[in-house]
């Protein structure tokens, strides 16, 4: 089964459940993740666990995606792209909300930068999602955190969820 396929298979069943549904508690089988927030919420995630790359390149500019690092591989890298990179995302979307609105959101948003950062970090004439799609998807986030805090964040994410699976759909 190619990556995508496995990809569109495994985060929505991790993303299943709203963070309000969880009684404050994160996924307890979310691959790749570490530590304890002391709310039953992991504090650490690898998100290259359990991937599969097409070549060097593609690693590298999803090593870009993360945590913005412009490597020798990445030719065309420029500092400073969509103001930030997805852990800068991440930790500004949660910074005013409370450890336990954060948690399960910090979950979400590892599993979602997992899916669309593997597939923008792909070559440009093959993946399905670009820095286009990516910048909406924040905008969409950040607007509903700004508004309706946790709650507004929380569907958010199900929506650019919805999205991106759509991006990625197998034709």
């Amino acid at each position: 089964m190619p990556w995508t396929a496995r990809l569109l298979v495994v985060v929505p069943l991790l993303l299943a459940a709203p963070a309000a549904a969880q009684d404050d508690r994160c996924p307890d089988a979310l691959a790749g993740s570490a530590g304890d927030d002391g709310l039953g919420c992991p504090t650490d995630f690898d998100p290259y666990h359990d991937l599969a790359f097409d070549s060097e390149r593609h690693r590298l500019w999803y090593k870009r995606f993360w945590d913005g690092e412009c490597s020798a591989g990445t030719r065309g890298c420029v500092p400073g792209w969509i103001n930030g990179y997805w852990y800068d995302h991440i930790d500004e979307l949660l910074e005013d909300l409370s450890a336990v609105e954060a948690g399960p959101l910090r979950t979400r948003l590892w599993l979602l930068g997992y899916l669309i950062g593997h597939e923008w970090s792909r070559d440009n004439d093959r993946r399905r999602i670009d820095s286009d799609h990516i910048r909406d998807w924040l905008e969409t986030l950040y607007d509903a955190v700004e508004t309706q805090r946790a709650a507004g964040l929380d569907r958010a994410v199900d929506s650019v969820m919805a999205l991106a699976r759509d991006r990625l759909a197998v034709e």
